[in-house]
Order: C-alpha cells, then structure tokens, then sequence
C-alpha cells in the first residue's frame, strides 16, 4: 500500500466543532512501504520545509501505523532528554526555522511538566504511571493514548554525596560567548546548586587534554568559580583524550575509593558532564568513542551532555548520553542553564530508575492499528523487554516522561463519529490495552515490572472530556511533527495548534505562554503558499 495523505481539518472547522480548537498529530494513514518512497521528491507534500540545504526525509525515519494482527505491541525504551525543544527554541528566537534532522517529538513532550501524580515513600516503585486515552479530531475513528510516568522526588538533604567532573571543550570553536560564556555560567550554576561536601573536578580539552582542577570539595567555591573565569578558548578538538582523562579523573574520586575520607558513603553519584558544541576532531570518533563511553557506563560512572552554538553535531551528542546513561540538554541561554543545574539538579543528576522500558499491548480484538508518535531512535525488539542485558533510558529525581500513541478502533466497537465516539455496551468491559513498566532500582541487576490495564469503559468519549493536559500534549506533539516535515502533516495549521495549546495555558503560565510564542515565530516564518519552484510543498490554508 502507498502512501495516502488525508487532509488536516482548518482551524476553522475545528473549532466550528470544539471551543478549544485542535489539530492532527498524525494527518495522514501510513501503510506499508514501497520502493517509490526510498527517496522523497522535494516537490512532495511530505517534504515539508525544504530548501536547498536542507536533508531529504525518509518517511522509514518515522514510525508507521502497525496493524495489531501482525504485531499488538509497542516496545521502547523511556527518553527524559530535553535538548530538542531548547534547539528549536533557539532558532525560531534568531528568526528561522529549524533544522529537521534535530526535531524530536519525545524531546518536545518531555520539556513540560505535567500533572502526573507523584509517587509516596510508601508506593513499592519509585514513580507513578498516569493513563489517559481519548478521541481526537484527526479524522474518522482516531484516538490517542497518554503514557505519563512522573519520578519520585528526592530531598535535597537525601541526595547521595556527589561527584562530578566538567568536561569542558575550549577549542577554537568555542570562543564565542553563546559557547563559552554560557559553558561558563552553566558550571558556575552547577558549582552553587551543590553541596559542600560534594566535590567537583574540571577536565578542558582543544589540542590537547589537560586537569585544570582535581575533585575538590564544593565547600572551596572560590578555586573552583576561580578555576572556570580562568578557562579560554583556542585549538582543535581532542575530545576522545579528554572524555577518558575525566572518567579516570571521577572513577579515582569516588567514594568508594576514598574510603578513608567517605566512611559512610555507600551510593555516590558519579558523573562526567561535558560541554561541548559537539565538533570532536582529533582523536576516537564514532563507534569507538561510544563503546569508551559505554565501558565507563557498565563501571557506573555516567555521562550528562550539554549542548551549546548553532553547528553543533546533535545526532553524535545524543547518542553518546544514551550510551553513557545521561542526560542531553542543550542550553540556548542562562535561563535554561537555570532550569538545568539549579531547579531541577535533582533530576540532572541523581537516578531513581534505571533501564525503564515500556510495553503497550493492543487487544486487536477491539484495536485495528496503532503508531507510537516520536521515539524512532528508542524502539527496541519485543524481547529486549525481558532482557536485563539490554539498556534502556533512566528516569531522574523528580523527572516526567510522556509518551503518545495513536489507535483506531474496529468499526463494530464503537457508535457515534467525528469528535463523538461512545464505546458498544457489549464492548464496555472488553480488555483494551495493558502497559507494562520494567526497571531496575540503581543498585540492582534485576528489574522489576510494573502492570497498568486501560480498561475499554475508561476512554473519553470527546476530546473535551479529556484532560487539559492531555490536550495540550497533542499540540505540543503536532507543532513538533509539523517543525520535523513528518510525512503524516499534510497541511499545517498553527492557529488550531495554538488555539489547542492555549487550553492548557493555567497549568503552567511561563513555559506554556512562551510555547504559544513560539508557535506563531514558526508560523510567521513558514512560507505558505509558495509554489514547487520554491522548493516549499505546503498546502495553502
């Protein structure tokens, strides 16, 4: 079957049937693959903001609709990385649109918080798992599932002694302040948010590697913030001598061995945070630096990245936090460096699950087809599930994860159409979709598995019967899949993205009021109407 892409509703027509207006996360059906799609014709409507730098989109780049005969699982690994959304953020501040090789739709979810209850000291498992499931108004027969999972927080004061080393690149590509400078500001954020007794270390690479400070307690603020004013800028880019240089450099201050010193300290947190615009040229690269990374990983010394400029290299810096079980952050200003190693450190820097996996089974009794939105680079294979072996995303102090999953019902379950759908009576109480939450405590080699069950009866017969929440995680979903030219946006329409986002504006003013911003910079930079000979494919509205 080929590809056949349904158009989105207007605005208008949207919020003709709902106040709140709303918008398709997945505009077309998306069926088997056919040789015709190994390379996409800019002139297609599925090449979205193309231009002559830009990269072709392969749609095998996008996960596609799963008939739940063939296969009634959706098997991926958690993802808390934040660095997506702030890259965007950035472009469309600098006036253009960015690039779509970097958007990532899990990425854009998980920058908000959402109102997933928190788990208890008493709960058996260190994070809660929130289910919603509701029609939306993407077409015929169309509904959404809401993962939510929300991580305990842990007190400050109950935060294991912490030991960090800032890997700092300072080549010659760095010299710019939105580099270094906000490198600088960032450690130095880092440095203050700490405890006394945790102790930092600093690492800076460009020819070539050298210490620049030995982990020393925090409670000696004036050396360390002195050590970071010290640092400048010049030379090519050593990385790979680095990276090992600031592993050594935290494996020989943990706490374990400094007994002497840290008679009580018997679950450190260490981490090697690097700062970089990405650009390693000198040294390993590639797969060989991953496999350094994931050595260092298996010995529990884990890697946070932190992204900064406008060239950077996003795909390798993404795959490297996944393989050294950290997190990636990009910092297009001090405010996220704020957000980042002040407001949420916990979160940065202490694991309360690790290798979290989930599985969402669909009855395909009930469920013809389903399409995990986002997480293309997290799938794993259905047995990786139980396999303890095979790693998977961790979950920080504090931390929410979202994840969306797009269903349609058979035809003989459900009455009623458009934004009204009620469930059979002989369906009601029918098994709907079960998930399934594996992980391992940071201490342990065996995971655990959690089980929740979407009853049939609890889904929402109308997008407003669904939650605020839920609404605007499909706007924030849909904004993201327009921004990445997926191949299931047909036309685009930022007023119904904006006027669905707006609903959920109260729960969180700041964030949520400059995402709604940010959607208009986007649309007053998008070229509607202009023809092939523009190399621009979208409809008009």
């Amino acid at each position: 079957m080929t590809h056949t892409p349904r158009r989105i509703p207007s605005a208008a027509s949207i919020l003709g049937l709902i106040v709140l207006g709303a918008l398709s996360v997945t505009g077309c059906d998306f069926g088997e693959f056919d040789e015709s799609m190994n390379a996409l014709d800019p002139n297609d409507p599925t090449y979205l903001f193309a231009n002559t730098d830009a990269p072709q989109v392969d749609p095998r780049d996008f996960n596609p609709f799963i008939d739940t005969y063939v296969d009634r699982l959706a098997t991926f690994s958690v993802d808390v990385d934040t660095a997506s959304y702030t890259i965007m953020r950035r472009a469309l501040n600098e006036g253009k649109l960015p690039n779509i090789d970097r958007m990532r739709v899990e990425e854009f979810l998980n920058y908000f918080a959402f109102d997933y209850p928190a788990p208890t000291p008493q709960d058996p498992d260190p994070f809660s798992i929130t289910l919603e499931a509701a029609p939306s108004v993407f077409g015929p027969n169309k509904h959404m599932l809401r993962v939510g999972v929300k991580a305990m927080a842990v007190p400050e004061q109950q935060r294991p002694h912490t030991n960090v080393v800032l890997l700092i690149d300072i080549s010659g590509s760095m010299s710019s302040y939105d580099r270094i400078g906000y490198v600088k500001y960032a450690a130095k954020t880092l440095v203050n948010s700490l405890r006394e007794s945790d102790t930092i270390g600093i690492v800076v690479y460009a020819g070539a590697e050298r210490t620049v400070l030995e982990p020393t307690a925090v409670g000696q603020r004036t050396a360390i913030l002195n050590a970071i004013d010290s640092l400048t800028t010049g030379g090519s880019t050593a990385g790979e001598a680095g990276l090992r240089r600031a592993y050594e450099l935290a494996e020989r201050a943990r706490c374990s061995n400094n007994v002497a010193l840290y008679q009580n300290c018997t679950n450190d947190i260490n981490r090697v945070v690097l700062f970089t615009d990405g650009d390693f040229n000198v040294g390993l690269a590639g797969d060989a630096l991953i496999e350094e990374v994931e050595a260092w990983r298996n010995r529990g010394v884990f890697l946070s990245v932190f992204g900064v400029g406008s060239d950077f290299n996003d795909a390798f810096l993404e795959t490297l936090t996944n393989k050294g079980n950290g997190n990636y952050y990009y910092v297009d200003s001090l405010g996220e460096a704020r957000r980042v190693l002040a407001d949420a450190l916990g979160g940065t820097m202490q694991v309360v699950a690790k290798d979290v996996k989930v599985q969402v089974e669909f009855n395909p009794e009930v469920i013809s087809r389903f399409r995990l939105v986002g997480y293309e680079n997290r799938v794993l294979n259905h047995e990786d599930f139980v396999n303890d072996k095979v790693d998977a995303g961790d979950i920080g102090s504090g931390h929410n994860v979202t994840a969306l999953i797009e269903f349609e019902l058979r035809s003989e379950v459900k009455r009623g159409s458009g934004l009204q759908v009620m469930v059979e009576p002989e369906y009601a109480q029918a098994q709907f979709i079960d998930v399934r939450v594996r992980y391992k405590r940071p201490s342990e080699t065996m995971s655990r598995e959690v089980v929740k069950i979407v009853p049939l009866e609890s889904l929402k017969t109308s997008p407003t019967a669904a939650t605020d929440d839920f609404r605007f995680a499909l706007a924030v979903a849909e904004f993201a899949e327009i921004l990445r030219a997926s191949p299931f946006v047909e036309a685009v329409d930022y007023d119904a993205v904006h006027a669905l986002a707006e609903s959920g504006l109260a729960a969180d003013p700041e964030n949520r009021g400059e995402f709604l911003q940010l959607i208009r910079k986007a649309q007053s930079l998008t070229p509607f109407c202009a023809g092939p000979e523009d190399r621009v494919t979208m409809v008009c509205q």
